[in-house]
């Protein structure tokens, strides 16, 4: 399509409006009646030729427009700008127009059109915290990992969970304290995710004195809201009486939580393996081969090739097990061994 934009100067100050009026035709989408259309906006949004300015005629002009040029879709979020300045005379509590204009804005950012993100970034300078959000969002995209922490950073301090939450994700291999900090912070807002991740420092006394008392609180809320890495951790405090007493019917419930896909949240592979050994040897439930044999299978039809448990190998597998099972030591120093084989085979 022709660039509607290329004229733009020359707009300002064109002399064809009437000839405009007279013969455009709304619905012929050709790129010389484009044209006019976009002619037509222009003149209406500077008032020129004894046109009077009218933000709201060149709204209507420019949305007749068929056209995905990110130019375009910026001029309409300024001429909305526009409609909000003149009509309510205090644009910022014209909330419907300053949507619409950020909206517009937001699509021809999505472009990359650079002059769109800097009016995105002025309005987010001003305390918007959903353009912030969005700004940090769209830099990710330009591989800007500065900016995007600039923004997110903004975005924390003027109160939002979701970007504390990333900034204790961000800080977490380099800086774990800092990470910490914004982790309980999330956390402080109710972020169920920013639990999970506090609550596994404190289950495995990273950074942060081990504290299994704290580490069920926060592993909880998580858990029961869907988290299975949480759910799994649960079981092992169950399993292993780590600040609970020993509770394997309430160990095999939470590992079997994490072990069914729910909806947002991925199987815990690591639960299912668990679920799996603790029924082929009866640790700590009643021995039950086909209820380990489903676990197994379980697992061979997720990881697949990923790993040692694919289908050809799970028969391998349970002799291997078989092998490293020792009647003299306690169950769960069995469980421990099993465990040890999972991890140095995946």
């Amino acid at each position: 399509m022709t660039d509607l934009t290329e004229d733009f100067e020359l707009l300002k100050n064109s002399k064809k409006a009437l000839r405009i009026l007279n013969s455009i035709k709304e619905h012929d989408y050709s790129p010389g009646n484009e044209k006019k259309k976009f002619d037509l906006f222009m003149i209406y949004l500077y008032g020129k030729d004894n046109v009077t300015a009218n933000y709201r005629q060149a709204i209507l002009w420019l949305k007749k427009i068929h056209s995905d040029d990110p130019k375009v879709k910026m001029l309409l979020g300024e001429a909305y700008y526009h409609e909000g300045l003149y009509y309510s005379k205090l644009p910022e509590q014209n909330s419907n127009t300053i949507d619409k204009m950020i909206r517009c804005f937001y699509e021809s950012a999505e472009k990359k059109y650079i002059p769109a993100i800097k009016k995105l970034e002025a309005i987010a300078e001003k305390g918007n915290v959903e353009v912030m959000l969005f700004l940090a969002r769209e830099y990710r995209f330009f591989n800007n990992f500065e900016a995007q922490k600039y923004w997110y950073q903004k975005a924390a301090n003027a109160g939002n969970t979701g970007a504390k939450r990333w900034l204790g994700d961000y800080y977490r291999k380099s800086e774990p304290e800092l990470a910490i900090q914004w982790y309980r912070k999330a956390a402080e807002d109710g972020d169920s995710s920013a639990k999970a991740m506090l609550g596994e420092y404190y289950f495995y006394g990273k950074i942060v004195p081990q504290d299994y008392k704290k580490a069920m609180e926060l592993l909880l809320d998580s858990a029961k809201n869907g988290n299975e890495k949480s759910q799994r951790l649960i079981g092992d405090m169950f399993f292993f009486g780590l600040g609970v007493e020993v509770d394997y019917e309430k160990a095999v419930k939470w590992y079997e939580e994490a072990a069914i896909w729910s909806p947002g949240y991925w199987v815990d592979f690591e639960a299912v393996y668990k679920l799996a050994v603790i029924y082929f040897f009866g640790i700590g439930v009643e021995k039950d081969l086909q209820k380990a044999d489903r676990w197994f299978e379980n697992l061979a039809s997720n990881l697949g090739n990923k790993s040692i448990f694919n289908w050809g190998k799970i028969s391998d597998i349970k002799q291997e097990l078989i092998s490293i099972f020792d009647p003299s030591l306690d169950l769960t120093e069995n469980y421990h061994t099993a465990d040890k084989f999972r991890l140095e085979n995946t």
